[in-house]
């Protein structure tokens, strides 16, 4: 029974593929590459010379790593609701864009479209930006009229196989104050790549051969990786190995895959009285980052997928600085909230075994009706 789920192993296959489908980072903007979403969050913030205690708003549904680069900054950070179907809280978003409000963002949750208000977005004062955080969507394809964001970035590894990576994209026309700061390598960064491409090389030699040596030896390079990541000065330059690699990958490949693996929970898990799925269709240009669900009793359930070798991550328990009073429906998604698997990796003998253990499963509280 092999494990579903967890860290990617390392995309051989990329280094001498012919594959070179471009992205939306290469439609006619201007572009910068960073090592991960928190650099690129730090970037926007160097390079829109943003000082401390400027105030910035954020989505209430978000994970910490959104919040940190603005707190490391000194900024003043308020949240806008977000409702349990994970859209904008336009109401509350108009009450609190203030005169003193510099920066906006809002996120496009598991390569679905957000809609946010173009009105709001008017009102706003002249210096202040709207930042779109599309580290779940970047291999979507939206309408145009979707997307209301002065600076665009995303995350690469969120959705492929890459030691590190992120890009970002702006117009120079309409962000008057942007000056793009020079992003520096450091030991810590370059450490943080080797110790993820040497832990994914040795889970692809694992896959193959599983009984060669202990899974903890390639977690353990994983681990060492999350770490420099976590302590490097940043921002940093995306590394040249992630550069190759993401010039030669099948990205038609891996949102086909994706697409079909969506497609079959949603479809075998349709009447569950155990969970709900999030989303109740997949539209036309969407690639999903996985399959998210709400389940009343996720510890539950969470540990019977994990027992039998099955890895869903959850995106996200919200940051304490999200009041749960104040924000209870963002708290309510947070607390049921389940990501299958659904990635290139899978097919759609995975998808069954998956559905059929949700299926197997049988909750302690108080469950949904059948259908809703």
């Amino acid at each position: 029974m092999r494990e579903i789920g967890s860290d990617f192993e390392f995309p051989f296959g990329a280094l001498f593929g012919s594959h070179l489908r471009s992205t939306r980072a290469e439609a006619g903007l201007e572009t910068a590459y960073l090592a991960s979403g928190r650099d690129a969050l730090h970037w926007i913030i160097l390079s829109l010379g943003l000082q401390r205690g400027s105030r910035v708003l954020l989505p209430s549904y978000l994970c910490e790593e959104v919040v940190a680069p603005f707190l490391a900054h000194g900024m003043d950070v308020d949240f806008y609701r977000v409702t349990r179907d994970l859209q904008v809280d336009r109401a509350d978003l108009g009450r609190r864009l203030i005169s003193e409000t510099r920066l906006v963002l809002y996120i496009h949750y598991f390569g679905f479209p957000t809609e946010f208000p173009g009105k709001p977005v008017a009102s706003m004062a002249p210096s202040a930006v709207v930042i779109e955080d599309s580290s779940h969507s970047f291999l979507s394809r939206f309408d145009a009229a979707q997307g209301h964001g002065d600076i665009w970035f995303a995350s690469y590894r969120k959705l492929l196989p890459l030691p590190d990576g992120a890009v970002v994209c702006w117009s120079g026309k309409s962000v008057q104050t942007f000056h793009p700061f020079r992003a520096h390598n450091s030991l810590g960064h370059v450490a943080a790549v080797g110790y993820r491409s040497v832990g994914a090389m040795l889970k692809s030699l694992w896959l193959l051969r599983p009984g060669l040596f202990p899974k903890r030896v390639f977690r353990q390079f994983f681990f060492w990786s999350r770490r420099r990541l976590e302590h490097y000065s940043k921002p940093a330059p995306m590394s040249m190995v992630s550069k190759r690699l993401l010039k030669h990958m099948d990205i038609e490949g891996m949102v086909s895959a994706r697409r079909r693996n969506f497609s079959h929970l949603l479809s075998a898990l349709d009447g569950s009285e155990e969970v709900r799925p999030l989303y109740s269709s997949l539209p036309e240009g969407v690639c999903p980052l996985g399959f998210p669900l709400l389940a009343e009793d996720r510890p539950r359930l969470l540990q019977h997928l994990i027992e039998s070798k099955v890895y869903p991550p959850v995106h996200w328990e919200l940051p304490g600085l999200v009041p749960r009073s104040e924000f209870p429906d963002s708290w309510h998604v947070s607390d049921r909230i389940l990501t299958l698997p659904v990635d290139q990796r899978y097919d759609e003998e995975d998808m069954a075994r998956i559905a059929g253990l949700v299926r197997s499963f049988r909750s302690q509280k108080v469950l949904w009706a059948a259908g809703r």
